[in-house]
């Protein structure tokens, strides 16, 4: 029989803790990131109401590449009438880039060296596979990246004028 899990000691366990809990907020801004996208897709595709249940259906479908795609073809769309979405290659690079840096860390196998204790993630180059050790600064460096491309893609996004919408800062 299996123990139940309020009765494992799961410290450190299947990395240090500390290393998971950076893991874990790069997971969750990467969720809030793609929330925020098929948001703003929406947004510039003229829904008054985020609320409504089109919206969901409609925007959070596919992956995050073609909703990215999305935003880039309204933006283009958008842009004679809406000239404060200029910058908007600028943010769907810096979206691009977030996106790069979450899928190496995510989608990397992290795990302890035994040899030092280190953290180290697998990596493929060709037919070569290596380890690298990965440091917590490292980390940190994606959630901040993802947190800015957030916080670039609002901007765009609320730069634009619309007074019929119902999405807004408050």
């Amino acid at each position: 029989m299996t123990e139940q899990p309020r009765t494992l000691d799961l410290d450190d366990w299947p990395l240090p803790d500390n290393y998971l809990a950076a893991v874990g907020r790069i997971a969750l801004l990467w969720e809030r990131l793609q929330q925020l996208l098929s948001l703003a897709n929406a947004n510039l595709a003229g829904f008054n109401s985020l609320g409504d249940a089109r919206v969901d259906t409609v925007f959070t479908r596919g992956s995050f590449a073609q909703r990215l795609a999305l935003l880039e073809d309204l933006c283009q769309t958008l842009l004679p009438q809406h000239p404060g979405l200029a910058d908007y290659h600028t943010v769907v690079e810096e979206l691009r880039g977030a996106e790069t840096q979450r899928n190496e860390y995510l989608q990397g196998a992290m795990a302890p060296n035994p040899a030092d204790g280190t953290v180290e993630m697998a990596v493929t180059t060709g037919d070569a596979h290596s380890s690298r050790p990965v440091s917590l600064a490292e980390l940190q460096q994606v959630a901040v990246g993802i947190d800015a491309a957030q916080h670039a893609l609002y901007k765009l996004v609320m730069a634009m004028s619309k007074p019929s919408s119902t999405w807004h800062s408050d």
